[in-house]
């Protein structure tokens, strides 16, 4: 998996897991955390639209409803060009350009941990 090293385990066995800087990095920044906050909240996938507004919502403490359309539009271009190509080479989050969904992926008890 793209982003990830083989990491001994306890017993010595190899895992394929994100290098905790990976981790630290994503996390240090707010919308990463938005994204994978809701991505675990979720019950499966969400199109990027509604992605963008719940995001955009949780940021600024409000109903995902009180989210202007043009700046749901600008949050949506934001999670295509910066947090997308950031969080889905890592397994992290899968994105279904058929669907335009995007759902979690590799279950990272780090990342649980830190967004919920």
């Amino acid at each position: 998996m793209p982003g990830t090293e083989q990491t001994p385990t306890e017993e010595g066995v190899p895992s394929d897991r994100l290098p905790d800087e990976v981790v630290a990095d994503l996390l240090a920044e707010d919308r990463c955390r938005h994204v994978l906050a809701t991505l675990y909240a979720a019950d499966g996938p969400v199109t990027v639209c509604d992605l963008a507004r719940v995001v955009l919502a949780r940021e600024r403490g409000v109903d995902p409803d009180a989210v202007d359309e043009a700046e749901a539009a600008a949050a949506r271009e934001d999670l295509f060009q910066e947090q997308l190509p950031r969080l889905t080479p890592t397994g992290l989050v899968e994105y279904d350009s058929l669907f335009g969904s995007v759902s979690l992926g590799t279950d990272d008890e780090r990342v649980r941990a830190a967004v919920e």
